[in-house]
């Protein structure tokens, strides 16, 4: 008998414990979901308001067109990031050392961090930093 009843509070506290990892695992996930839809919501308007900029269209009937209200309420667009593109240049997106840089693909072109700061220029078809 003696056995029996460890067995079932060992039963039981493994229960629990289960119980209880699961329900973590499960606040974990819908943290990861928002997170994975705020980065997708914000990168579809970084993307509208882009195409309006290239179409000179109005960003603001375009995005309440096209994109549920709370989604686009969610995102605040910095405009420096936005206005990288302008009429003569269009501004190349790369990655180094986990780093976002845009830069100009013609002979001693800028190089722009992700806060439009010039931190480099563009030689030789290479990127050379200050």
């Amino acid at each position: 008998m003696k056995k029996n009843k460890e067995i079932s509070n060992l039963y039981d506290l493994f229960i629990n414990n289960v119980t209880e990892l699961d329900e973590k695992m499960q606040l974990q996930l819908k943290k990861v979901k928002q997170e994975n839809n705020n980065l997708i919501i914000e990168e579809k308007v970084k993307l509208l308001q882009l195409i309006c900029e290239g179409e000179k269209l109005d960003f603001n009937t375009i995005k309440y067109k096209y994109m549920k209200q709370k989604d686009v309420d969610k995102v605040i667009l910095p405009t420096n990031i936005l206005s990288l593109q302008n009429e003569e240049n269009i501004f190349n997106k790369t990655i180094i050392n986990e780093k976002v840089y845009y830069y100009e693909s013609k002979e001693y072109g800028k190089v722009l961090d992700d806060k439009s700061n010039i931190v480099g220029y563009f030689k030789n078809d290479e990127i050379v930093m200050n």
